[in-house]
């Protein structure tokens, strides 16, 4: 089995394969050969039609990531190879970093820091701060993580809207949330939390026109696929005031290069996808992805693969 994420513990994994004789060895410079069945891919790690084609042995790709846009599926259907990915093992985490970045925006935590290390000290120095229950909270996307963001901003006071054209009306009511379509719901949110899969209709969806129909003195956070979001757009909307904050835990390119750098703004803050992260979303994480070529191995596909 071959690991392409470097955080998957080898130890770890080589006892969890002990059973059907497989050894996991870190696999970074391109895929292929005879022997390979199994494959452990991070987030910022592609398997293409023609990686593929150069494993005839694969029984099994595995992502360490909710998303698996880095796979494609396609041709995995095609050829017989299933995919697996963890759906829903870390919504909580992505809940509460999303009300924590949305709280350290409006109060100006982070921003307020960043100008007493410069020598500065007064309270407006973070621009215009707003109180929770004067926030007007827009969700987009609204499954497992943005149902938790609106229980949680509900909780303390925000008035909350959702946009997903996939969600049916009854699952905002029982949220106790108001739906609406895409362009009112940054026509009236002062604050937007984005929690979309990376797919076609979606690449680019948070574009100049929409960060534009935004309240003055907005803010935004990001923490789904960086694919999803303008990040020009964004410095350009906070050096108009357009923004008066932003959070991007995601970025189109991670980790930042010297030709595709993390984008900077006094009044952005970018973290380097950490969203996902517990001491207990981290075990099932770097677990389950090797417990699940084990079960292939052995014969068993989980029923939640894609095939």
């Amino acid at each position: 089995m071959a690991v392409a994420d470097p955080d998957l513990d080898l130890d770890d994994a080589r006892a969890v394969l002990a059973t059907v004789q497989a050894e996991p060895v870190f696999w970074d410079h391109g895929w292929g050969g005879p022997g390979l069945v199994g494959l452990v891919l991070s987030p910022s790690h592609r398997f293409s039609r023609r990686d593929l084609q150069l494993c005839p042995d694969l029984r099994i790709v595995v992502t360490t990531s909710t998303g698996h846009d880095n796979i494609d599926v396609d041709a995995c259907r095609e050829n017989g190879v299933p995919v697996w990915h963890p759906t829903d093992y870390c919504s909580t985490e992505v809940a509460d970093s999303a009300v924590a970045h949305l709280v350290g925006l409006l109060r100006g935590v982070t921003v307020l820091d960043r100008t007493v290390a410069r020598g500065q000290w007064h309270f407006a120095d973070a621009g215009l701060l707003r109180r929770f229950d004067a926030t007007r909270l827009g969700i987009l996307g609204f499954g497992a993580i943005g149902q938790k963001v609106a229980a949680r901003a509900r909780a303390l006071g925000m008035q909350v809207r959702a946009h997903d054209p996939l969600v049916c009306s009854s699952v905002f009511a029982d949220a106790c949330v108001t739906g609406c379509e895409l362009e009112e719901l940054f026509e009236t949110s002062t604050a937007v939390s984005i929690h979309v899969p990376l797919v076609e209709g979606t690449r680019g969806l948070v574009s100049s026109h929409l960060l534009g129909l935004l309240p003055p003195g907005a803010v935004l956070v990001n923490l789904s696929r960086g694919e999803v979001v303008d990040s020009d757009a964004v410095v350009a909307a906070l050096e108009s005031g357009r923004l008066m904050a932003a959070s991007l835990d995601v970025l189109p390119v991670e980790p930042p290069t010297v030709e595709a750098p993390a984008p900077t703004h006094p009044r952005l803050v970018v973290t380097p996808h950490a969203a996902w992260y517990s001491e207990e979303s981290a075990h099932i994480l770097f677990r389950r992805p090797v417990e699940v070529v084990r079960e292939v191995l052995a014969g068993n596909l989980p029923d939640d693969a894609l095939t």
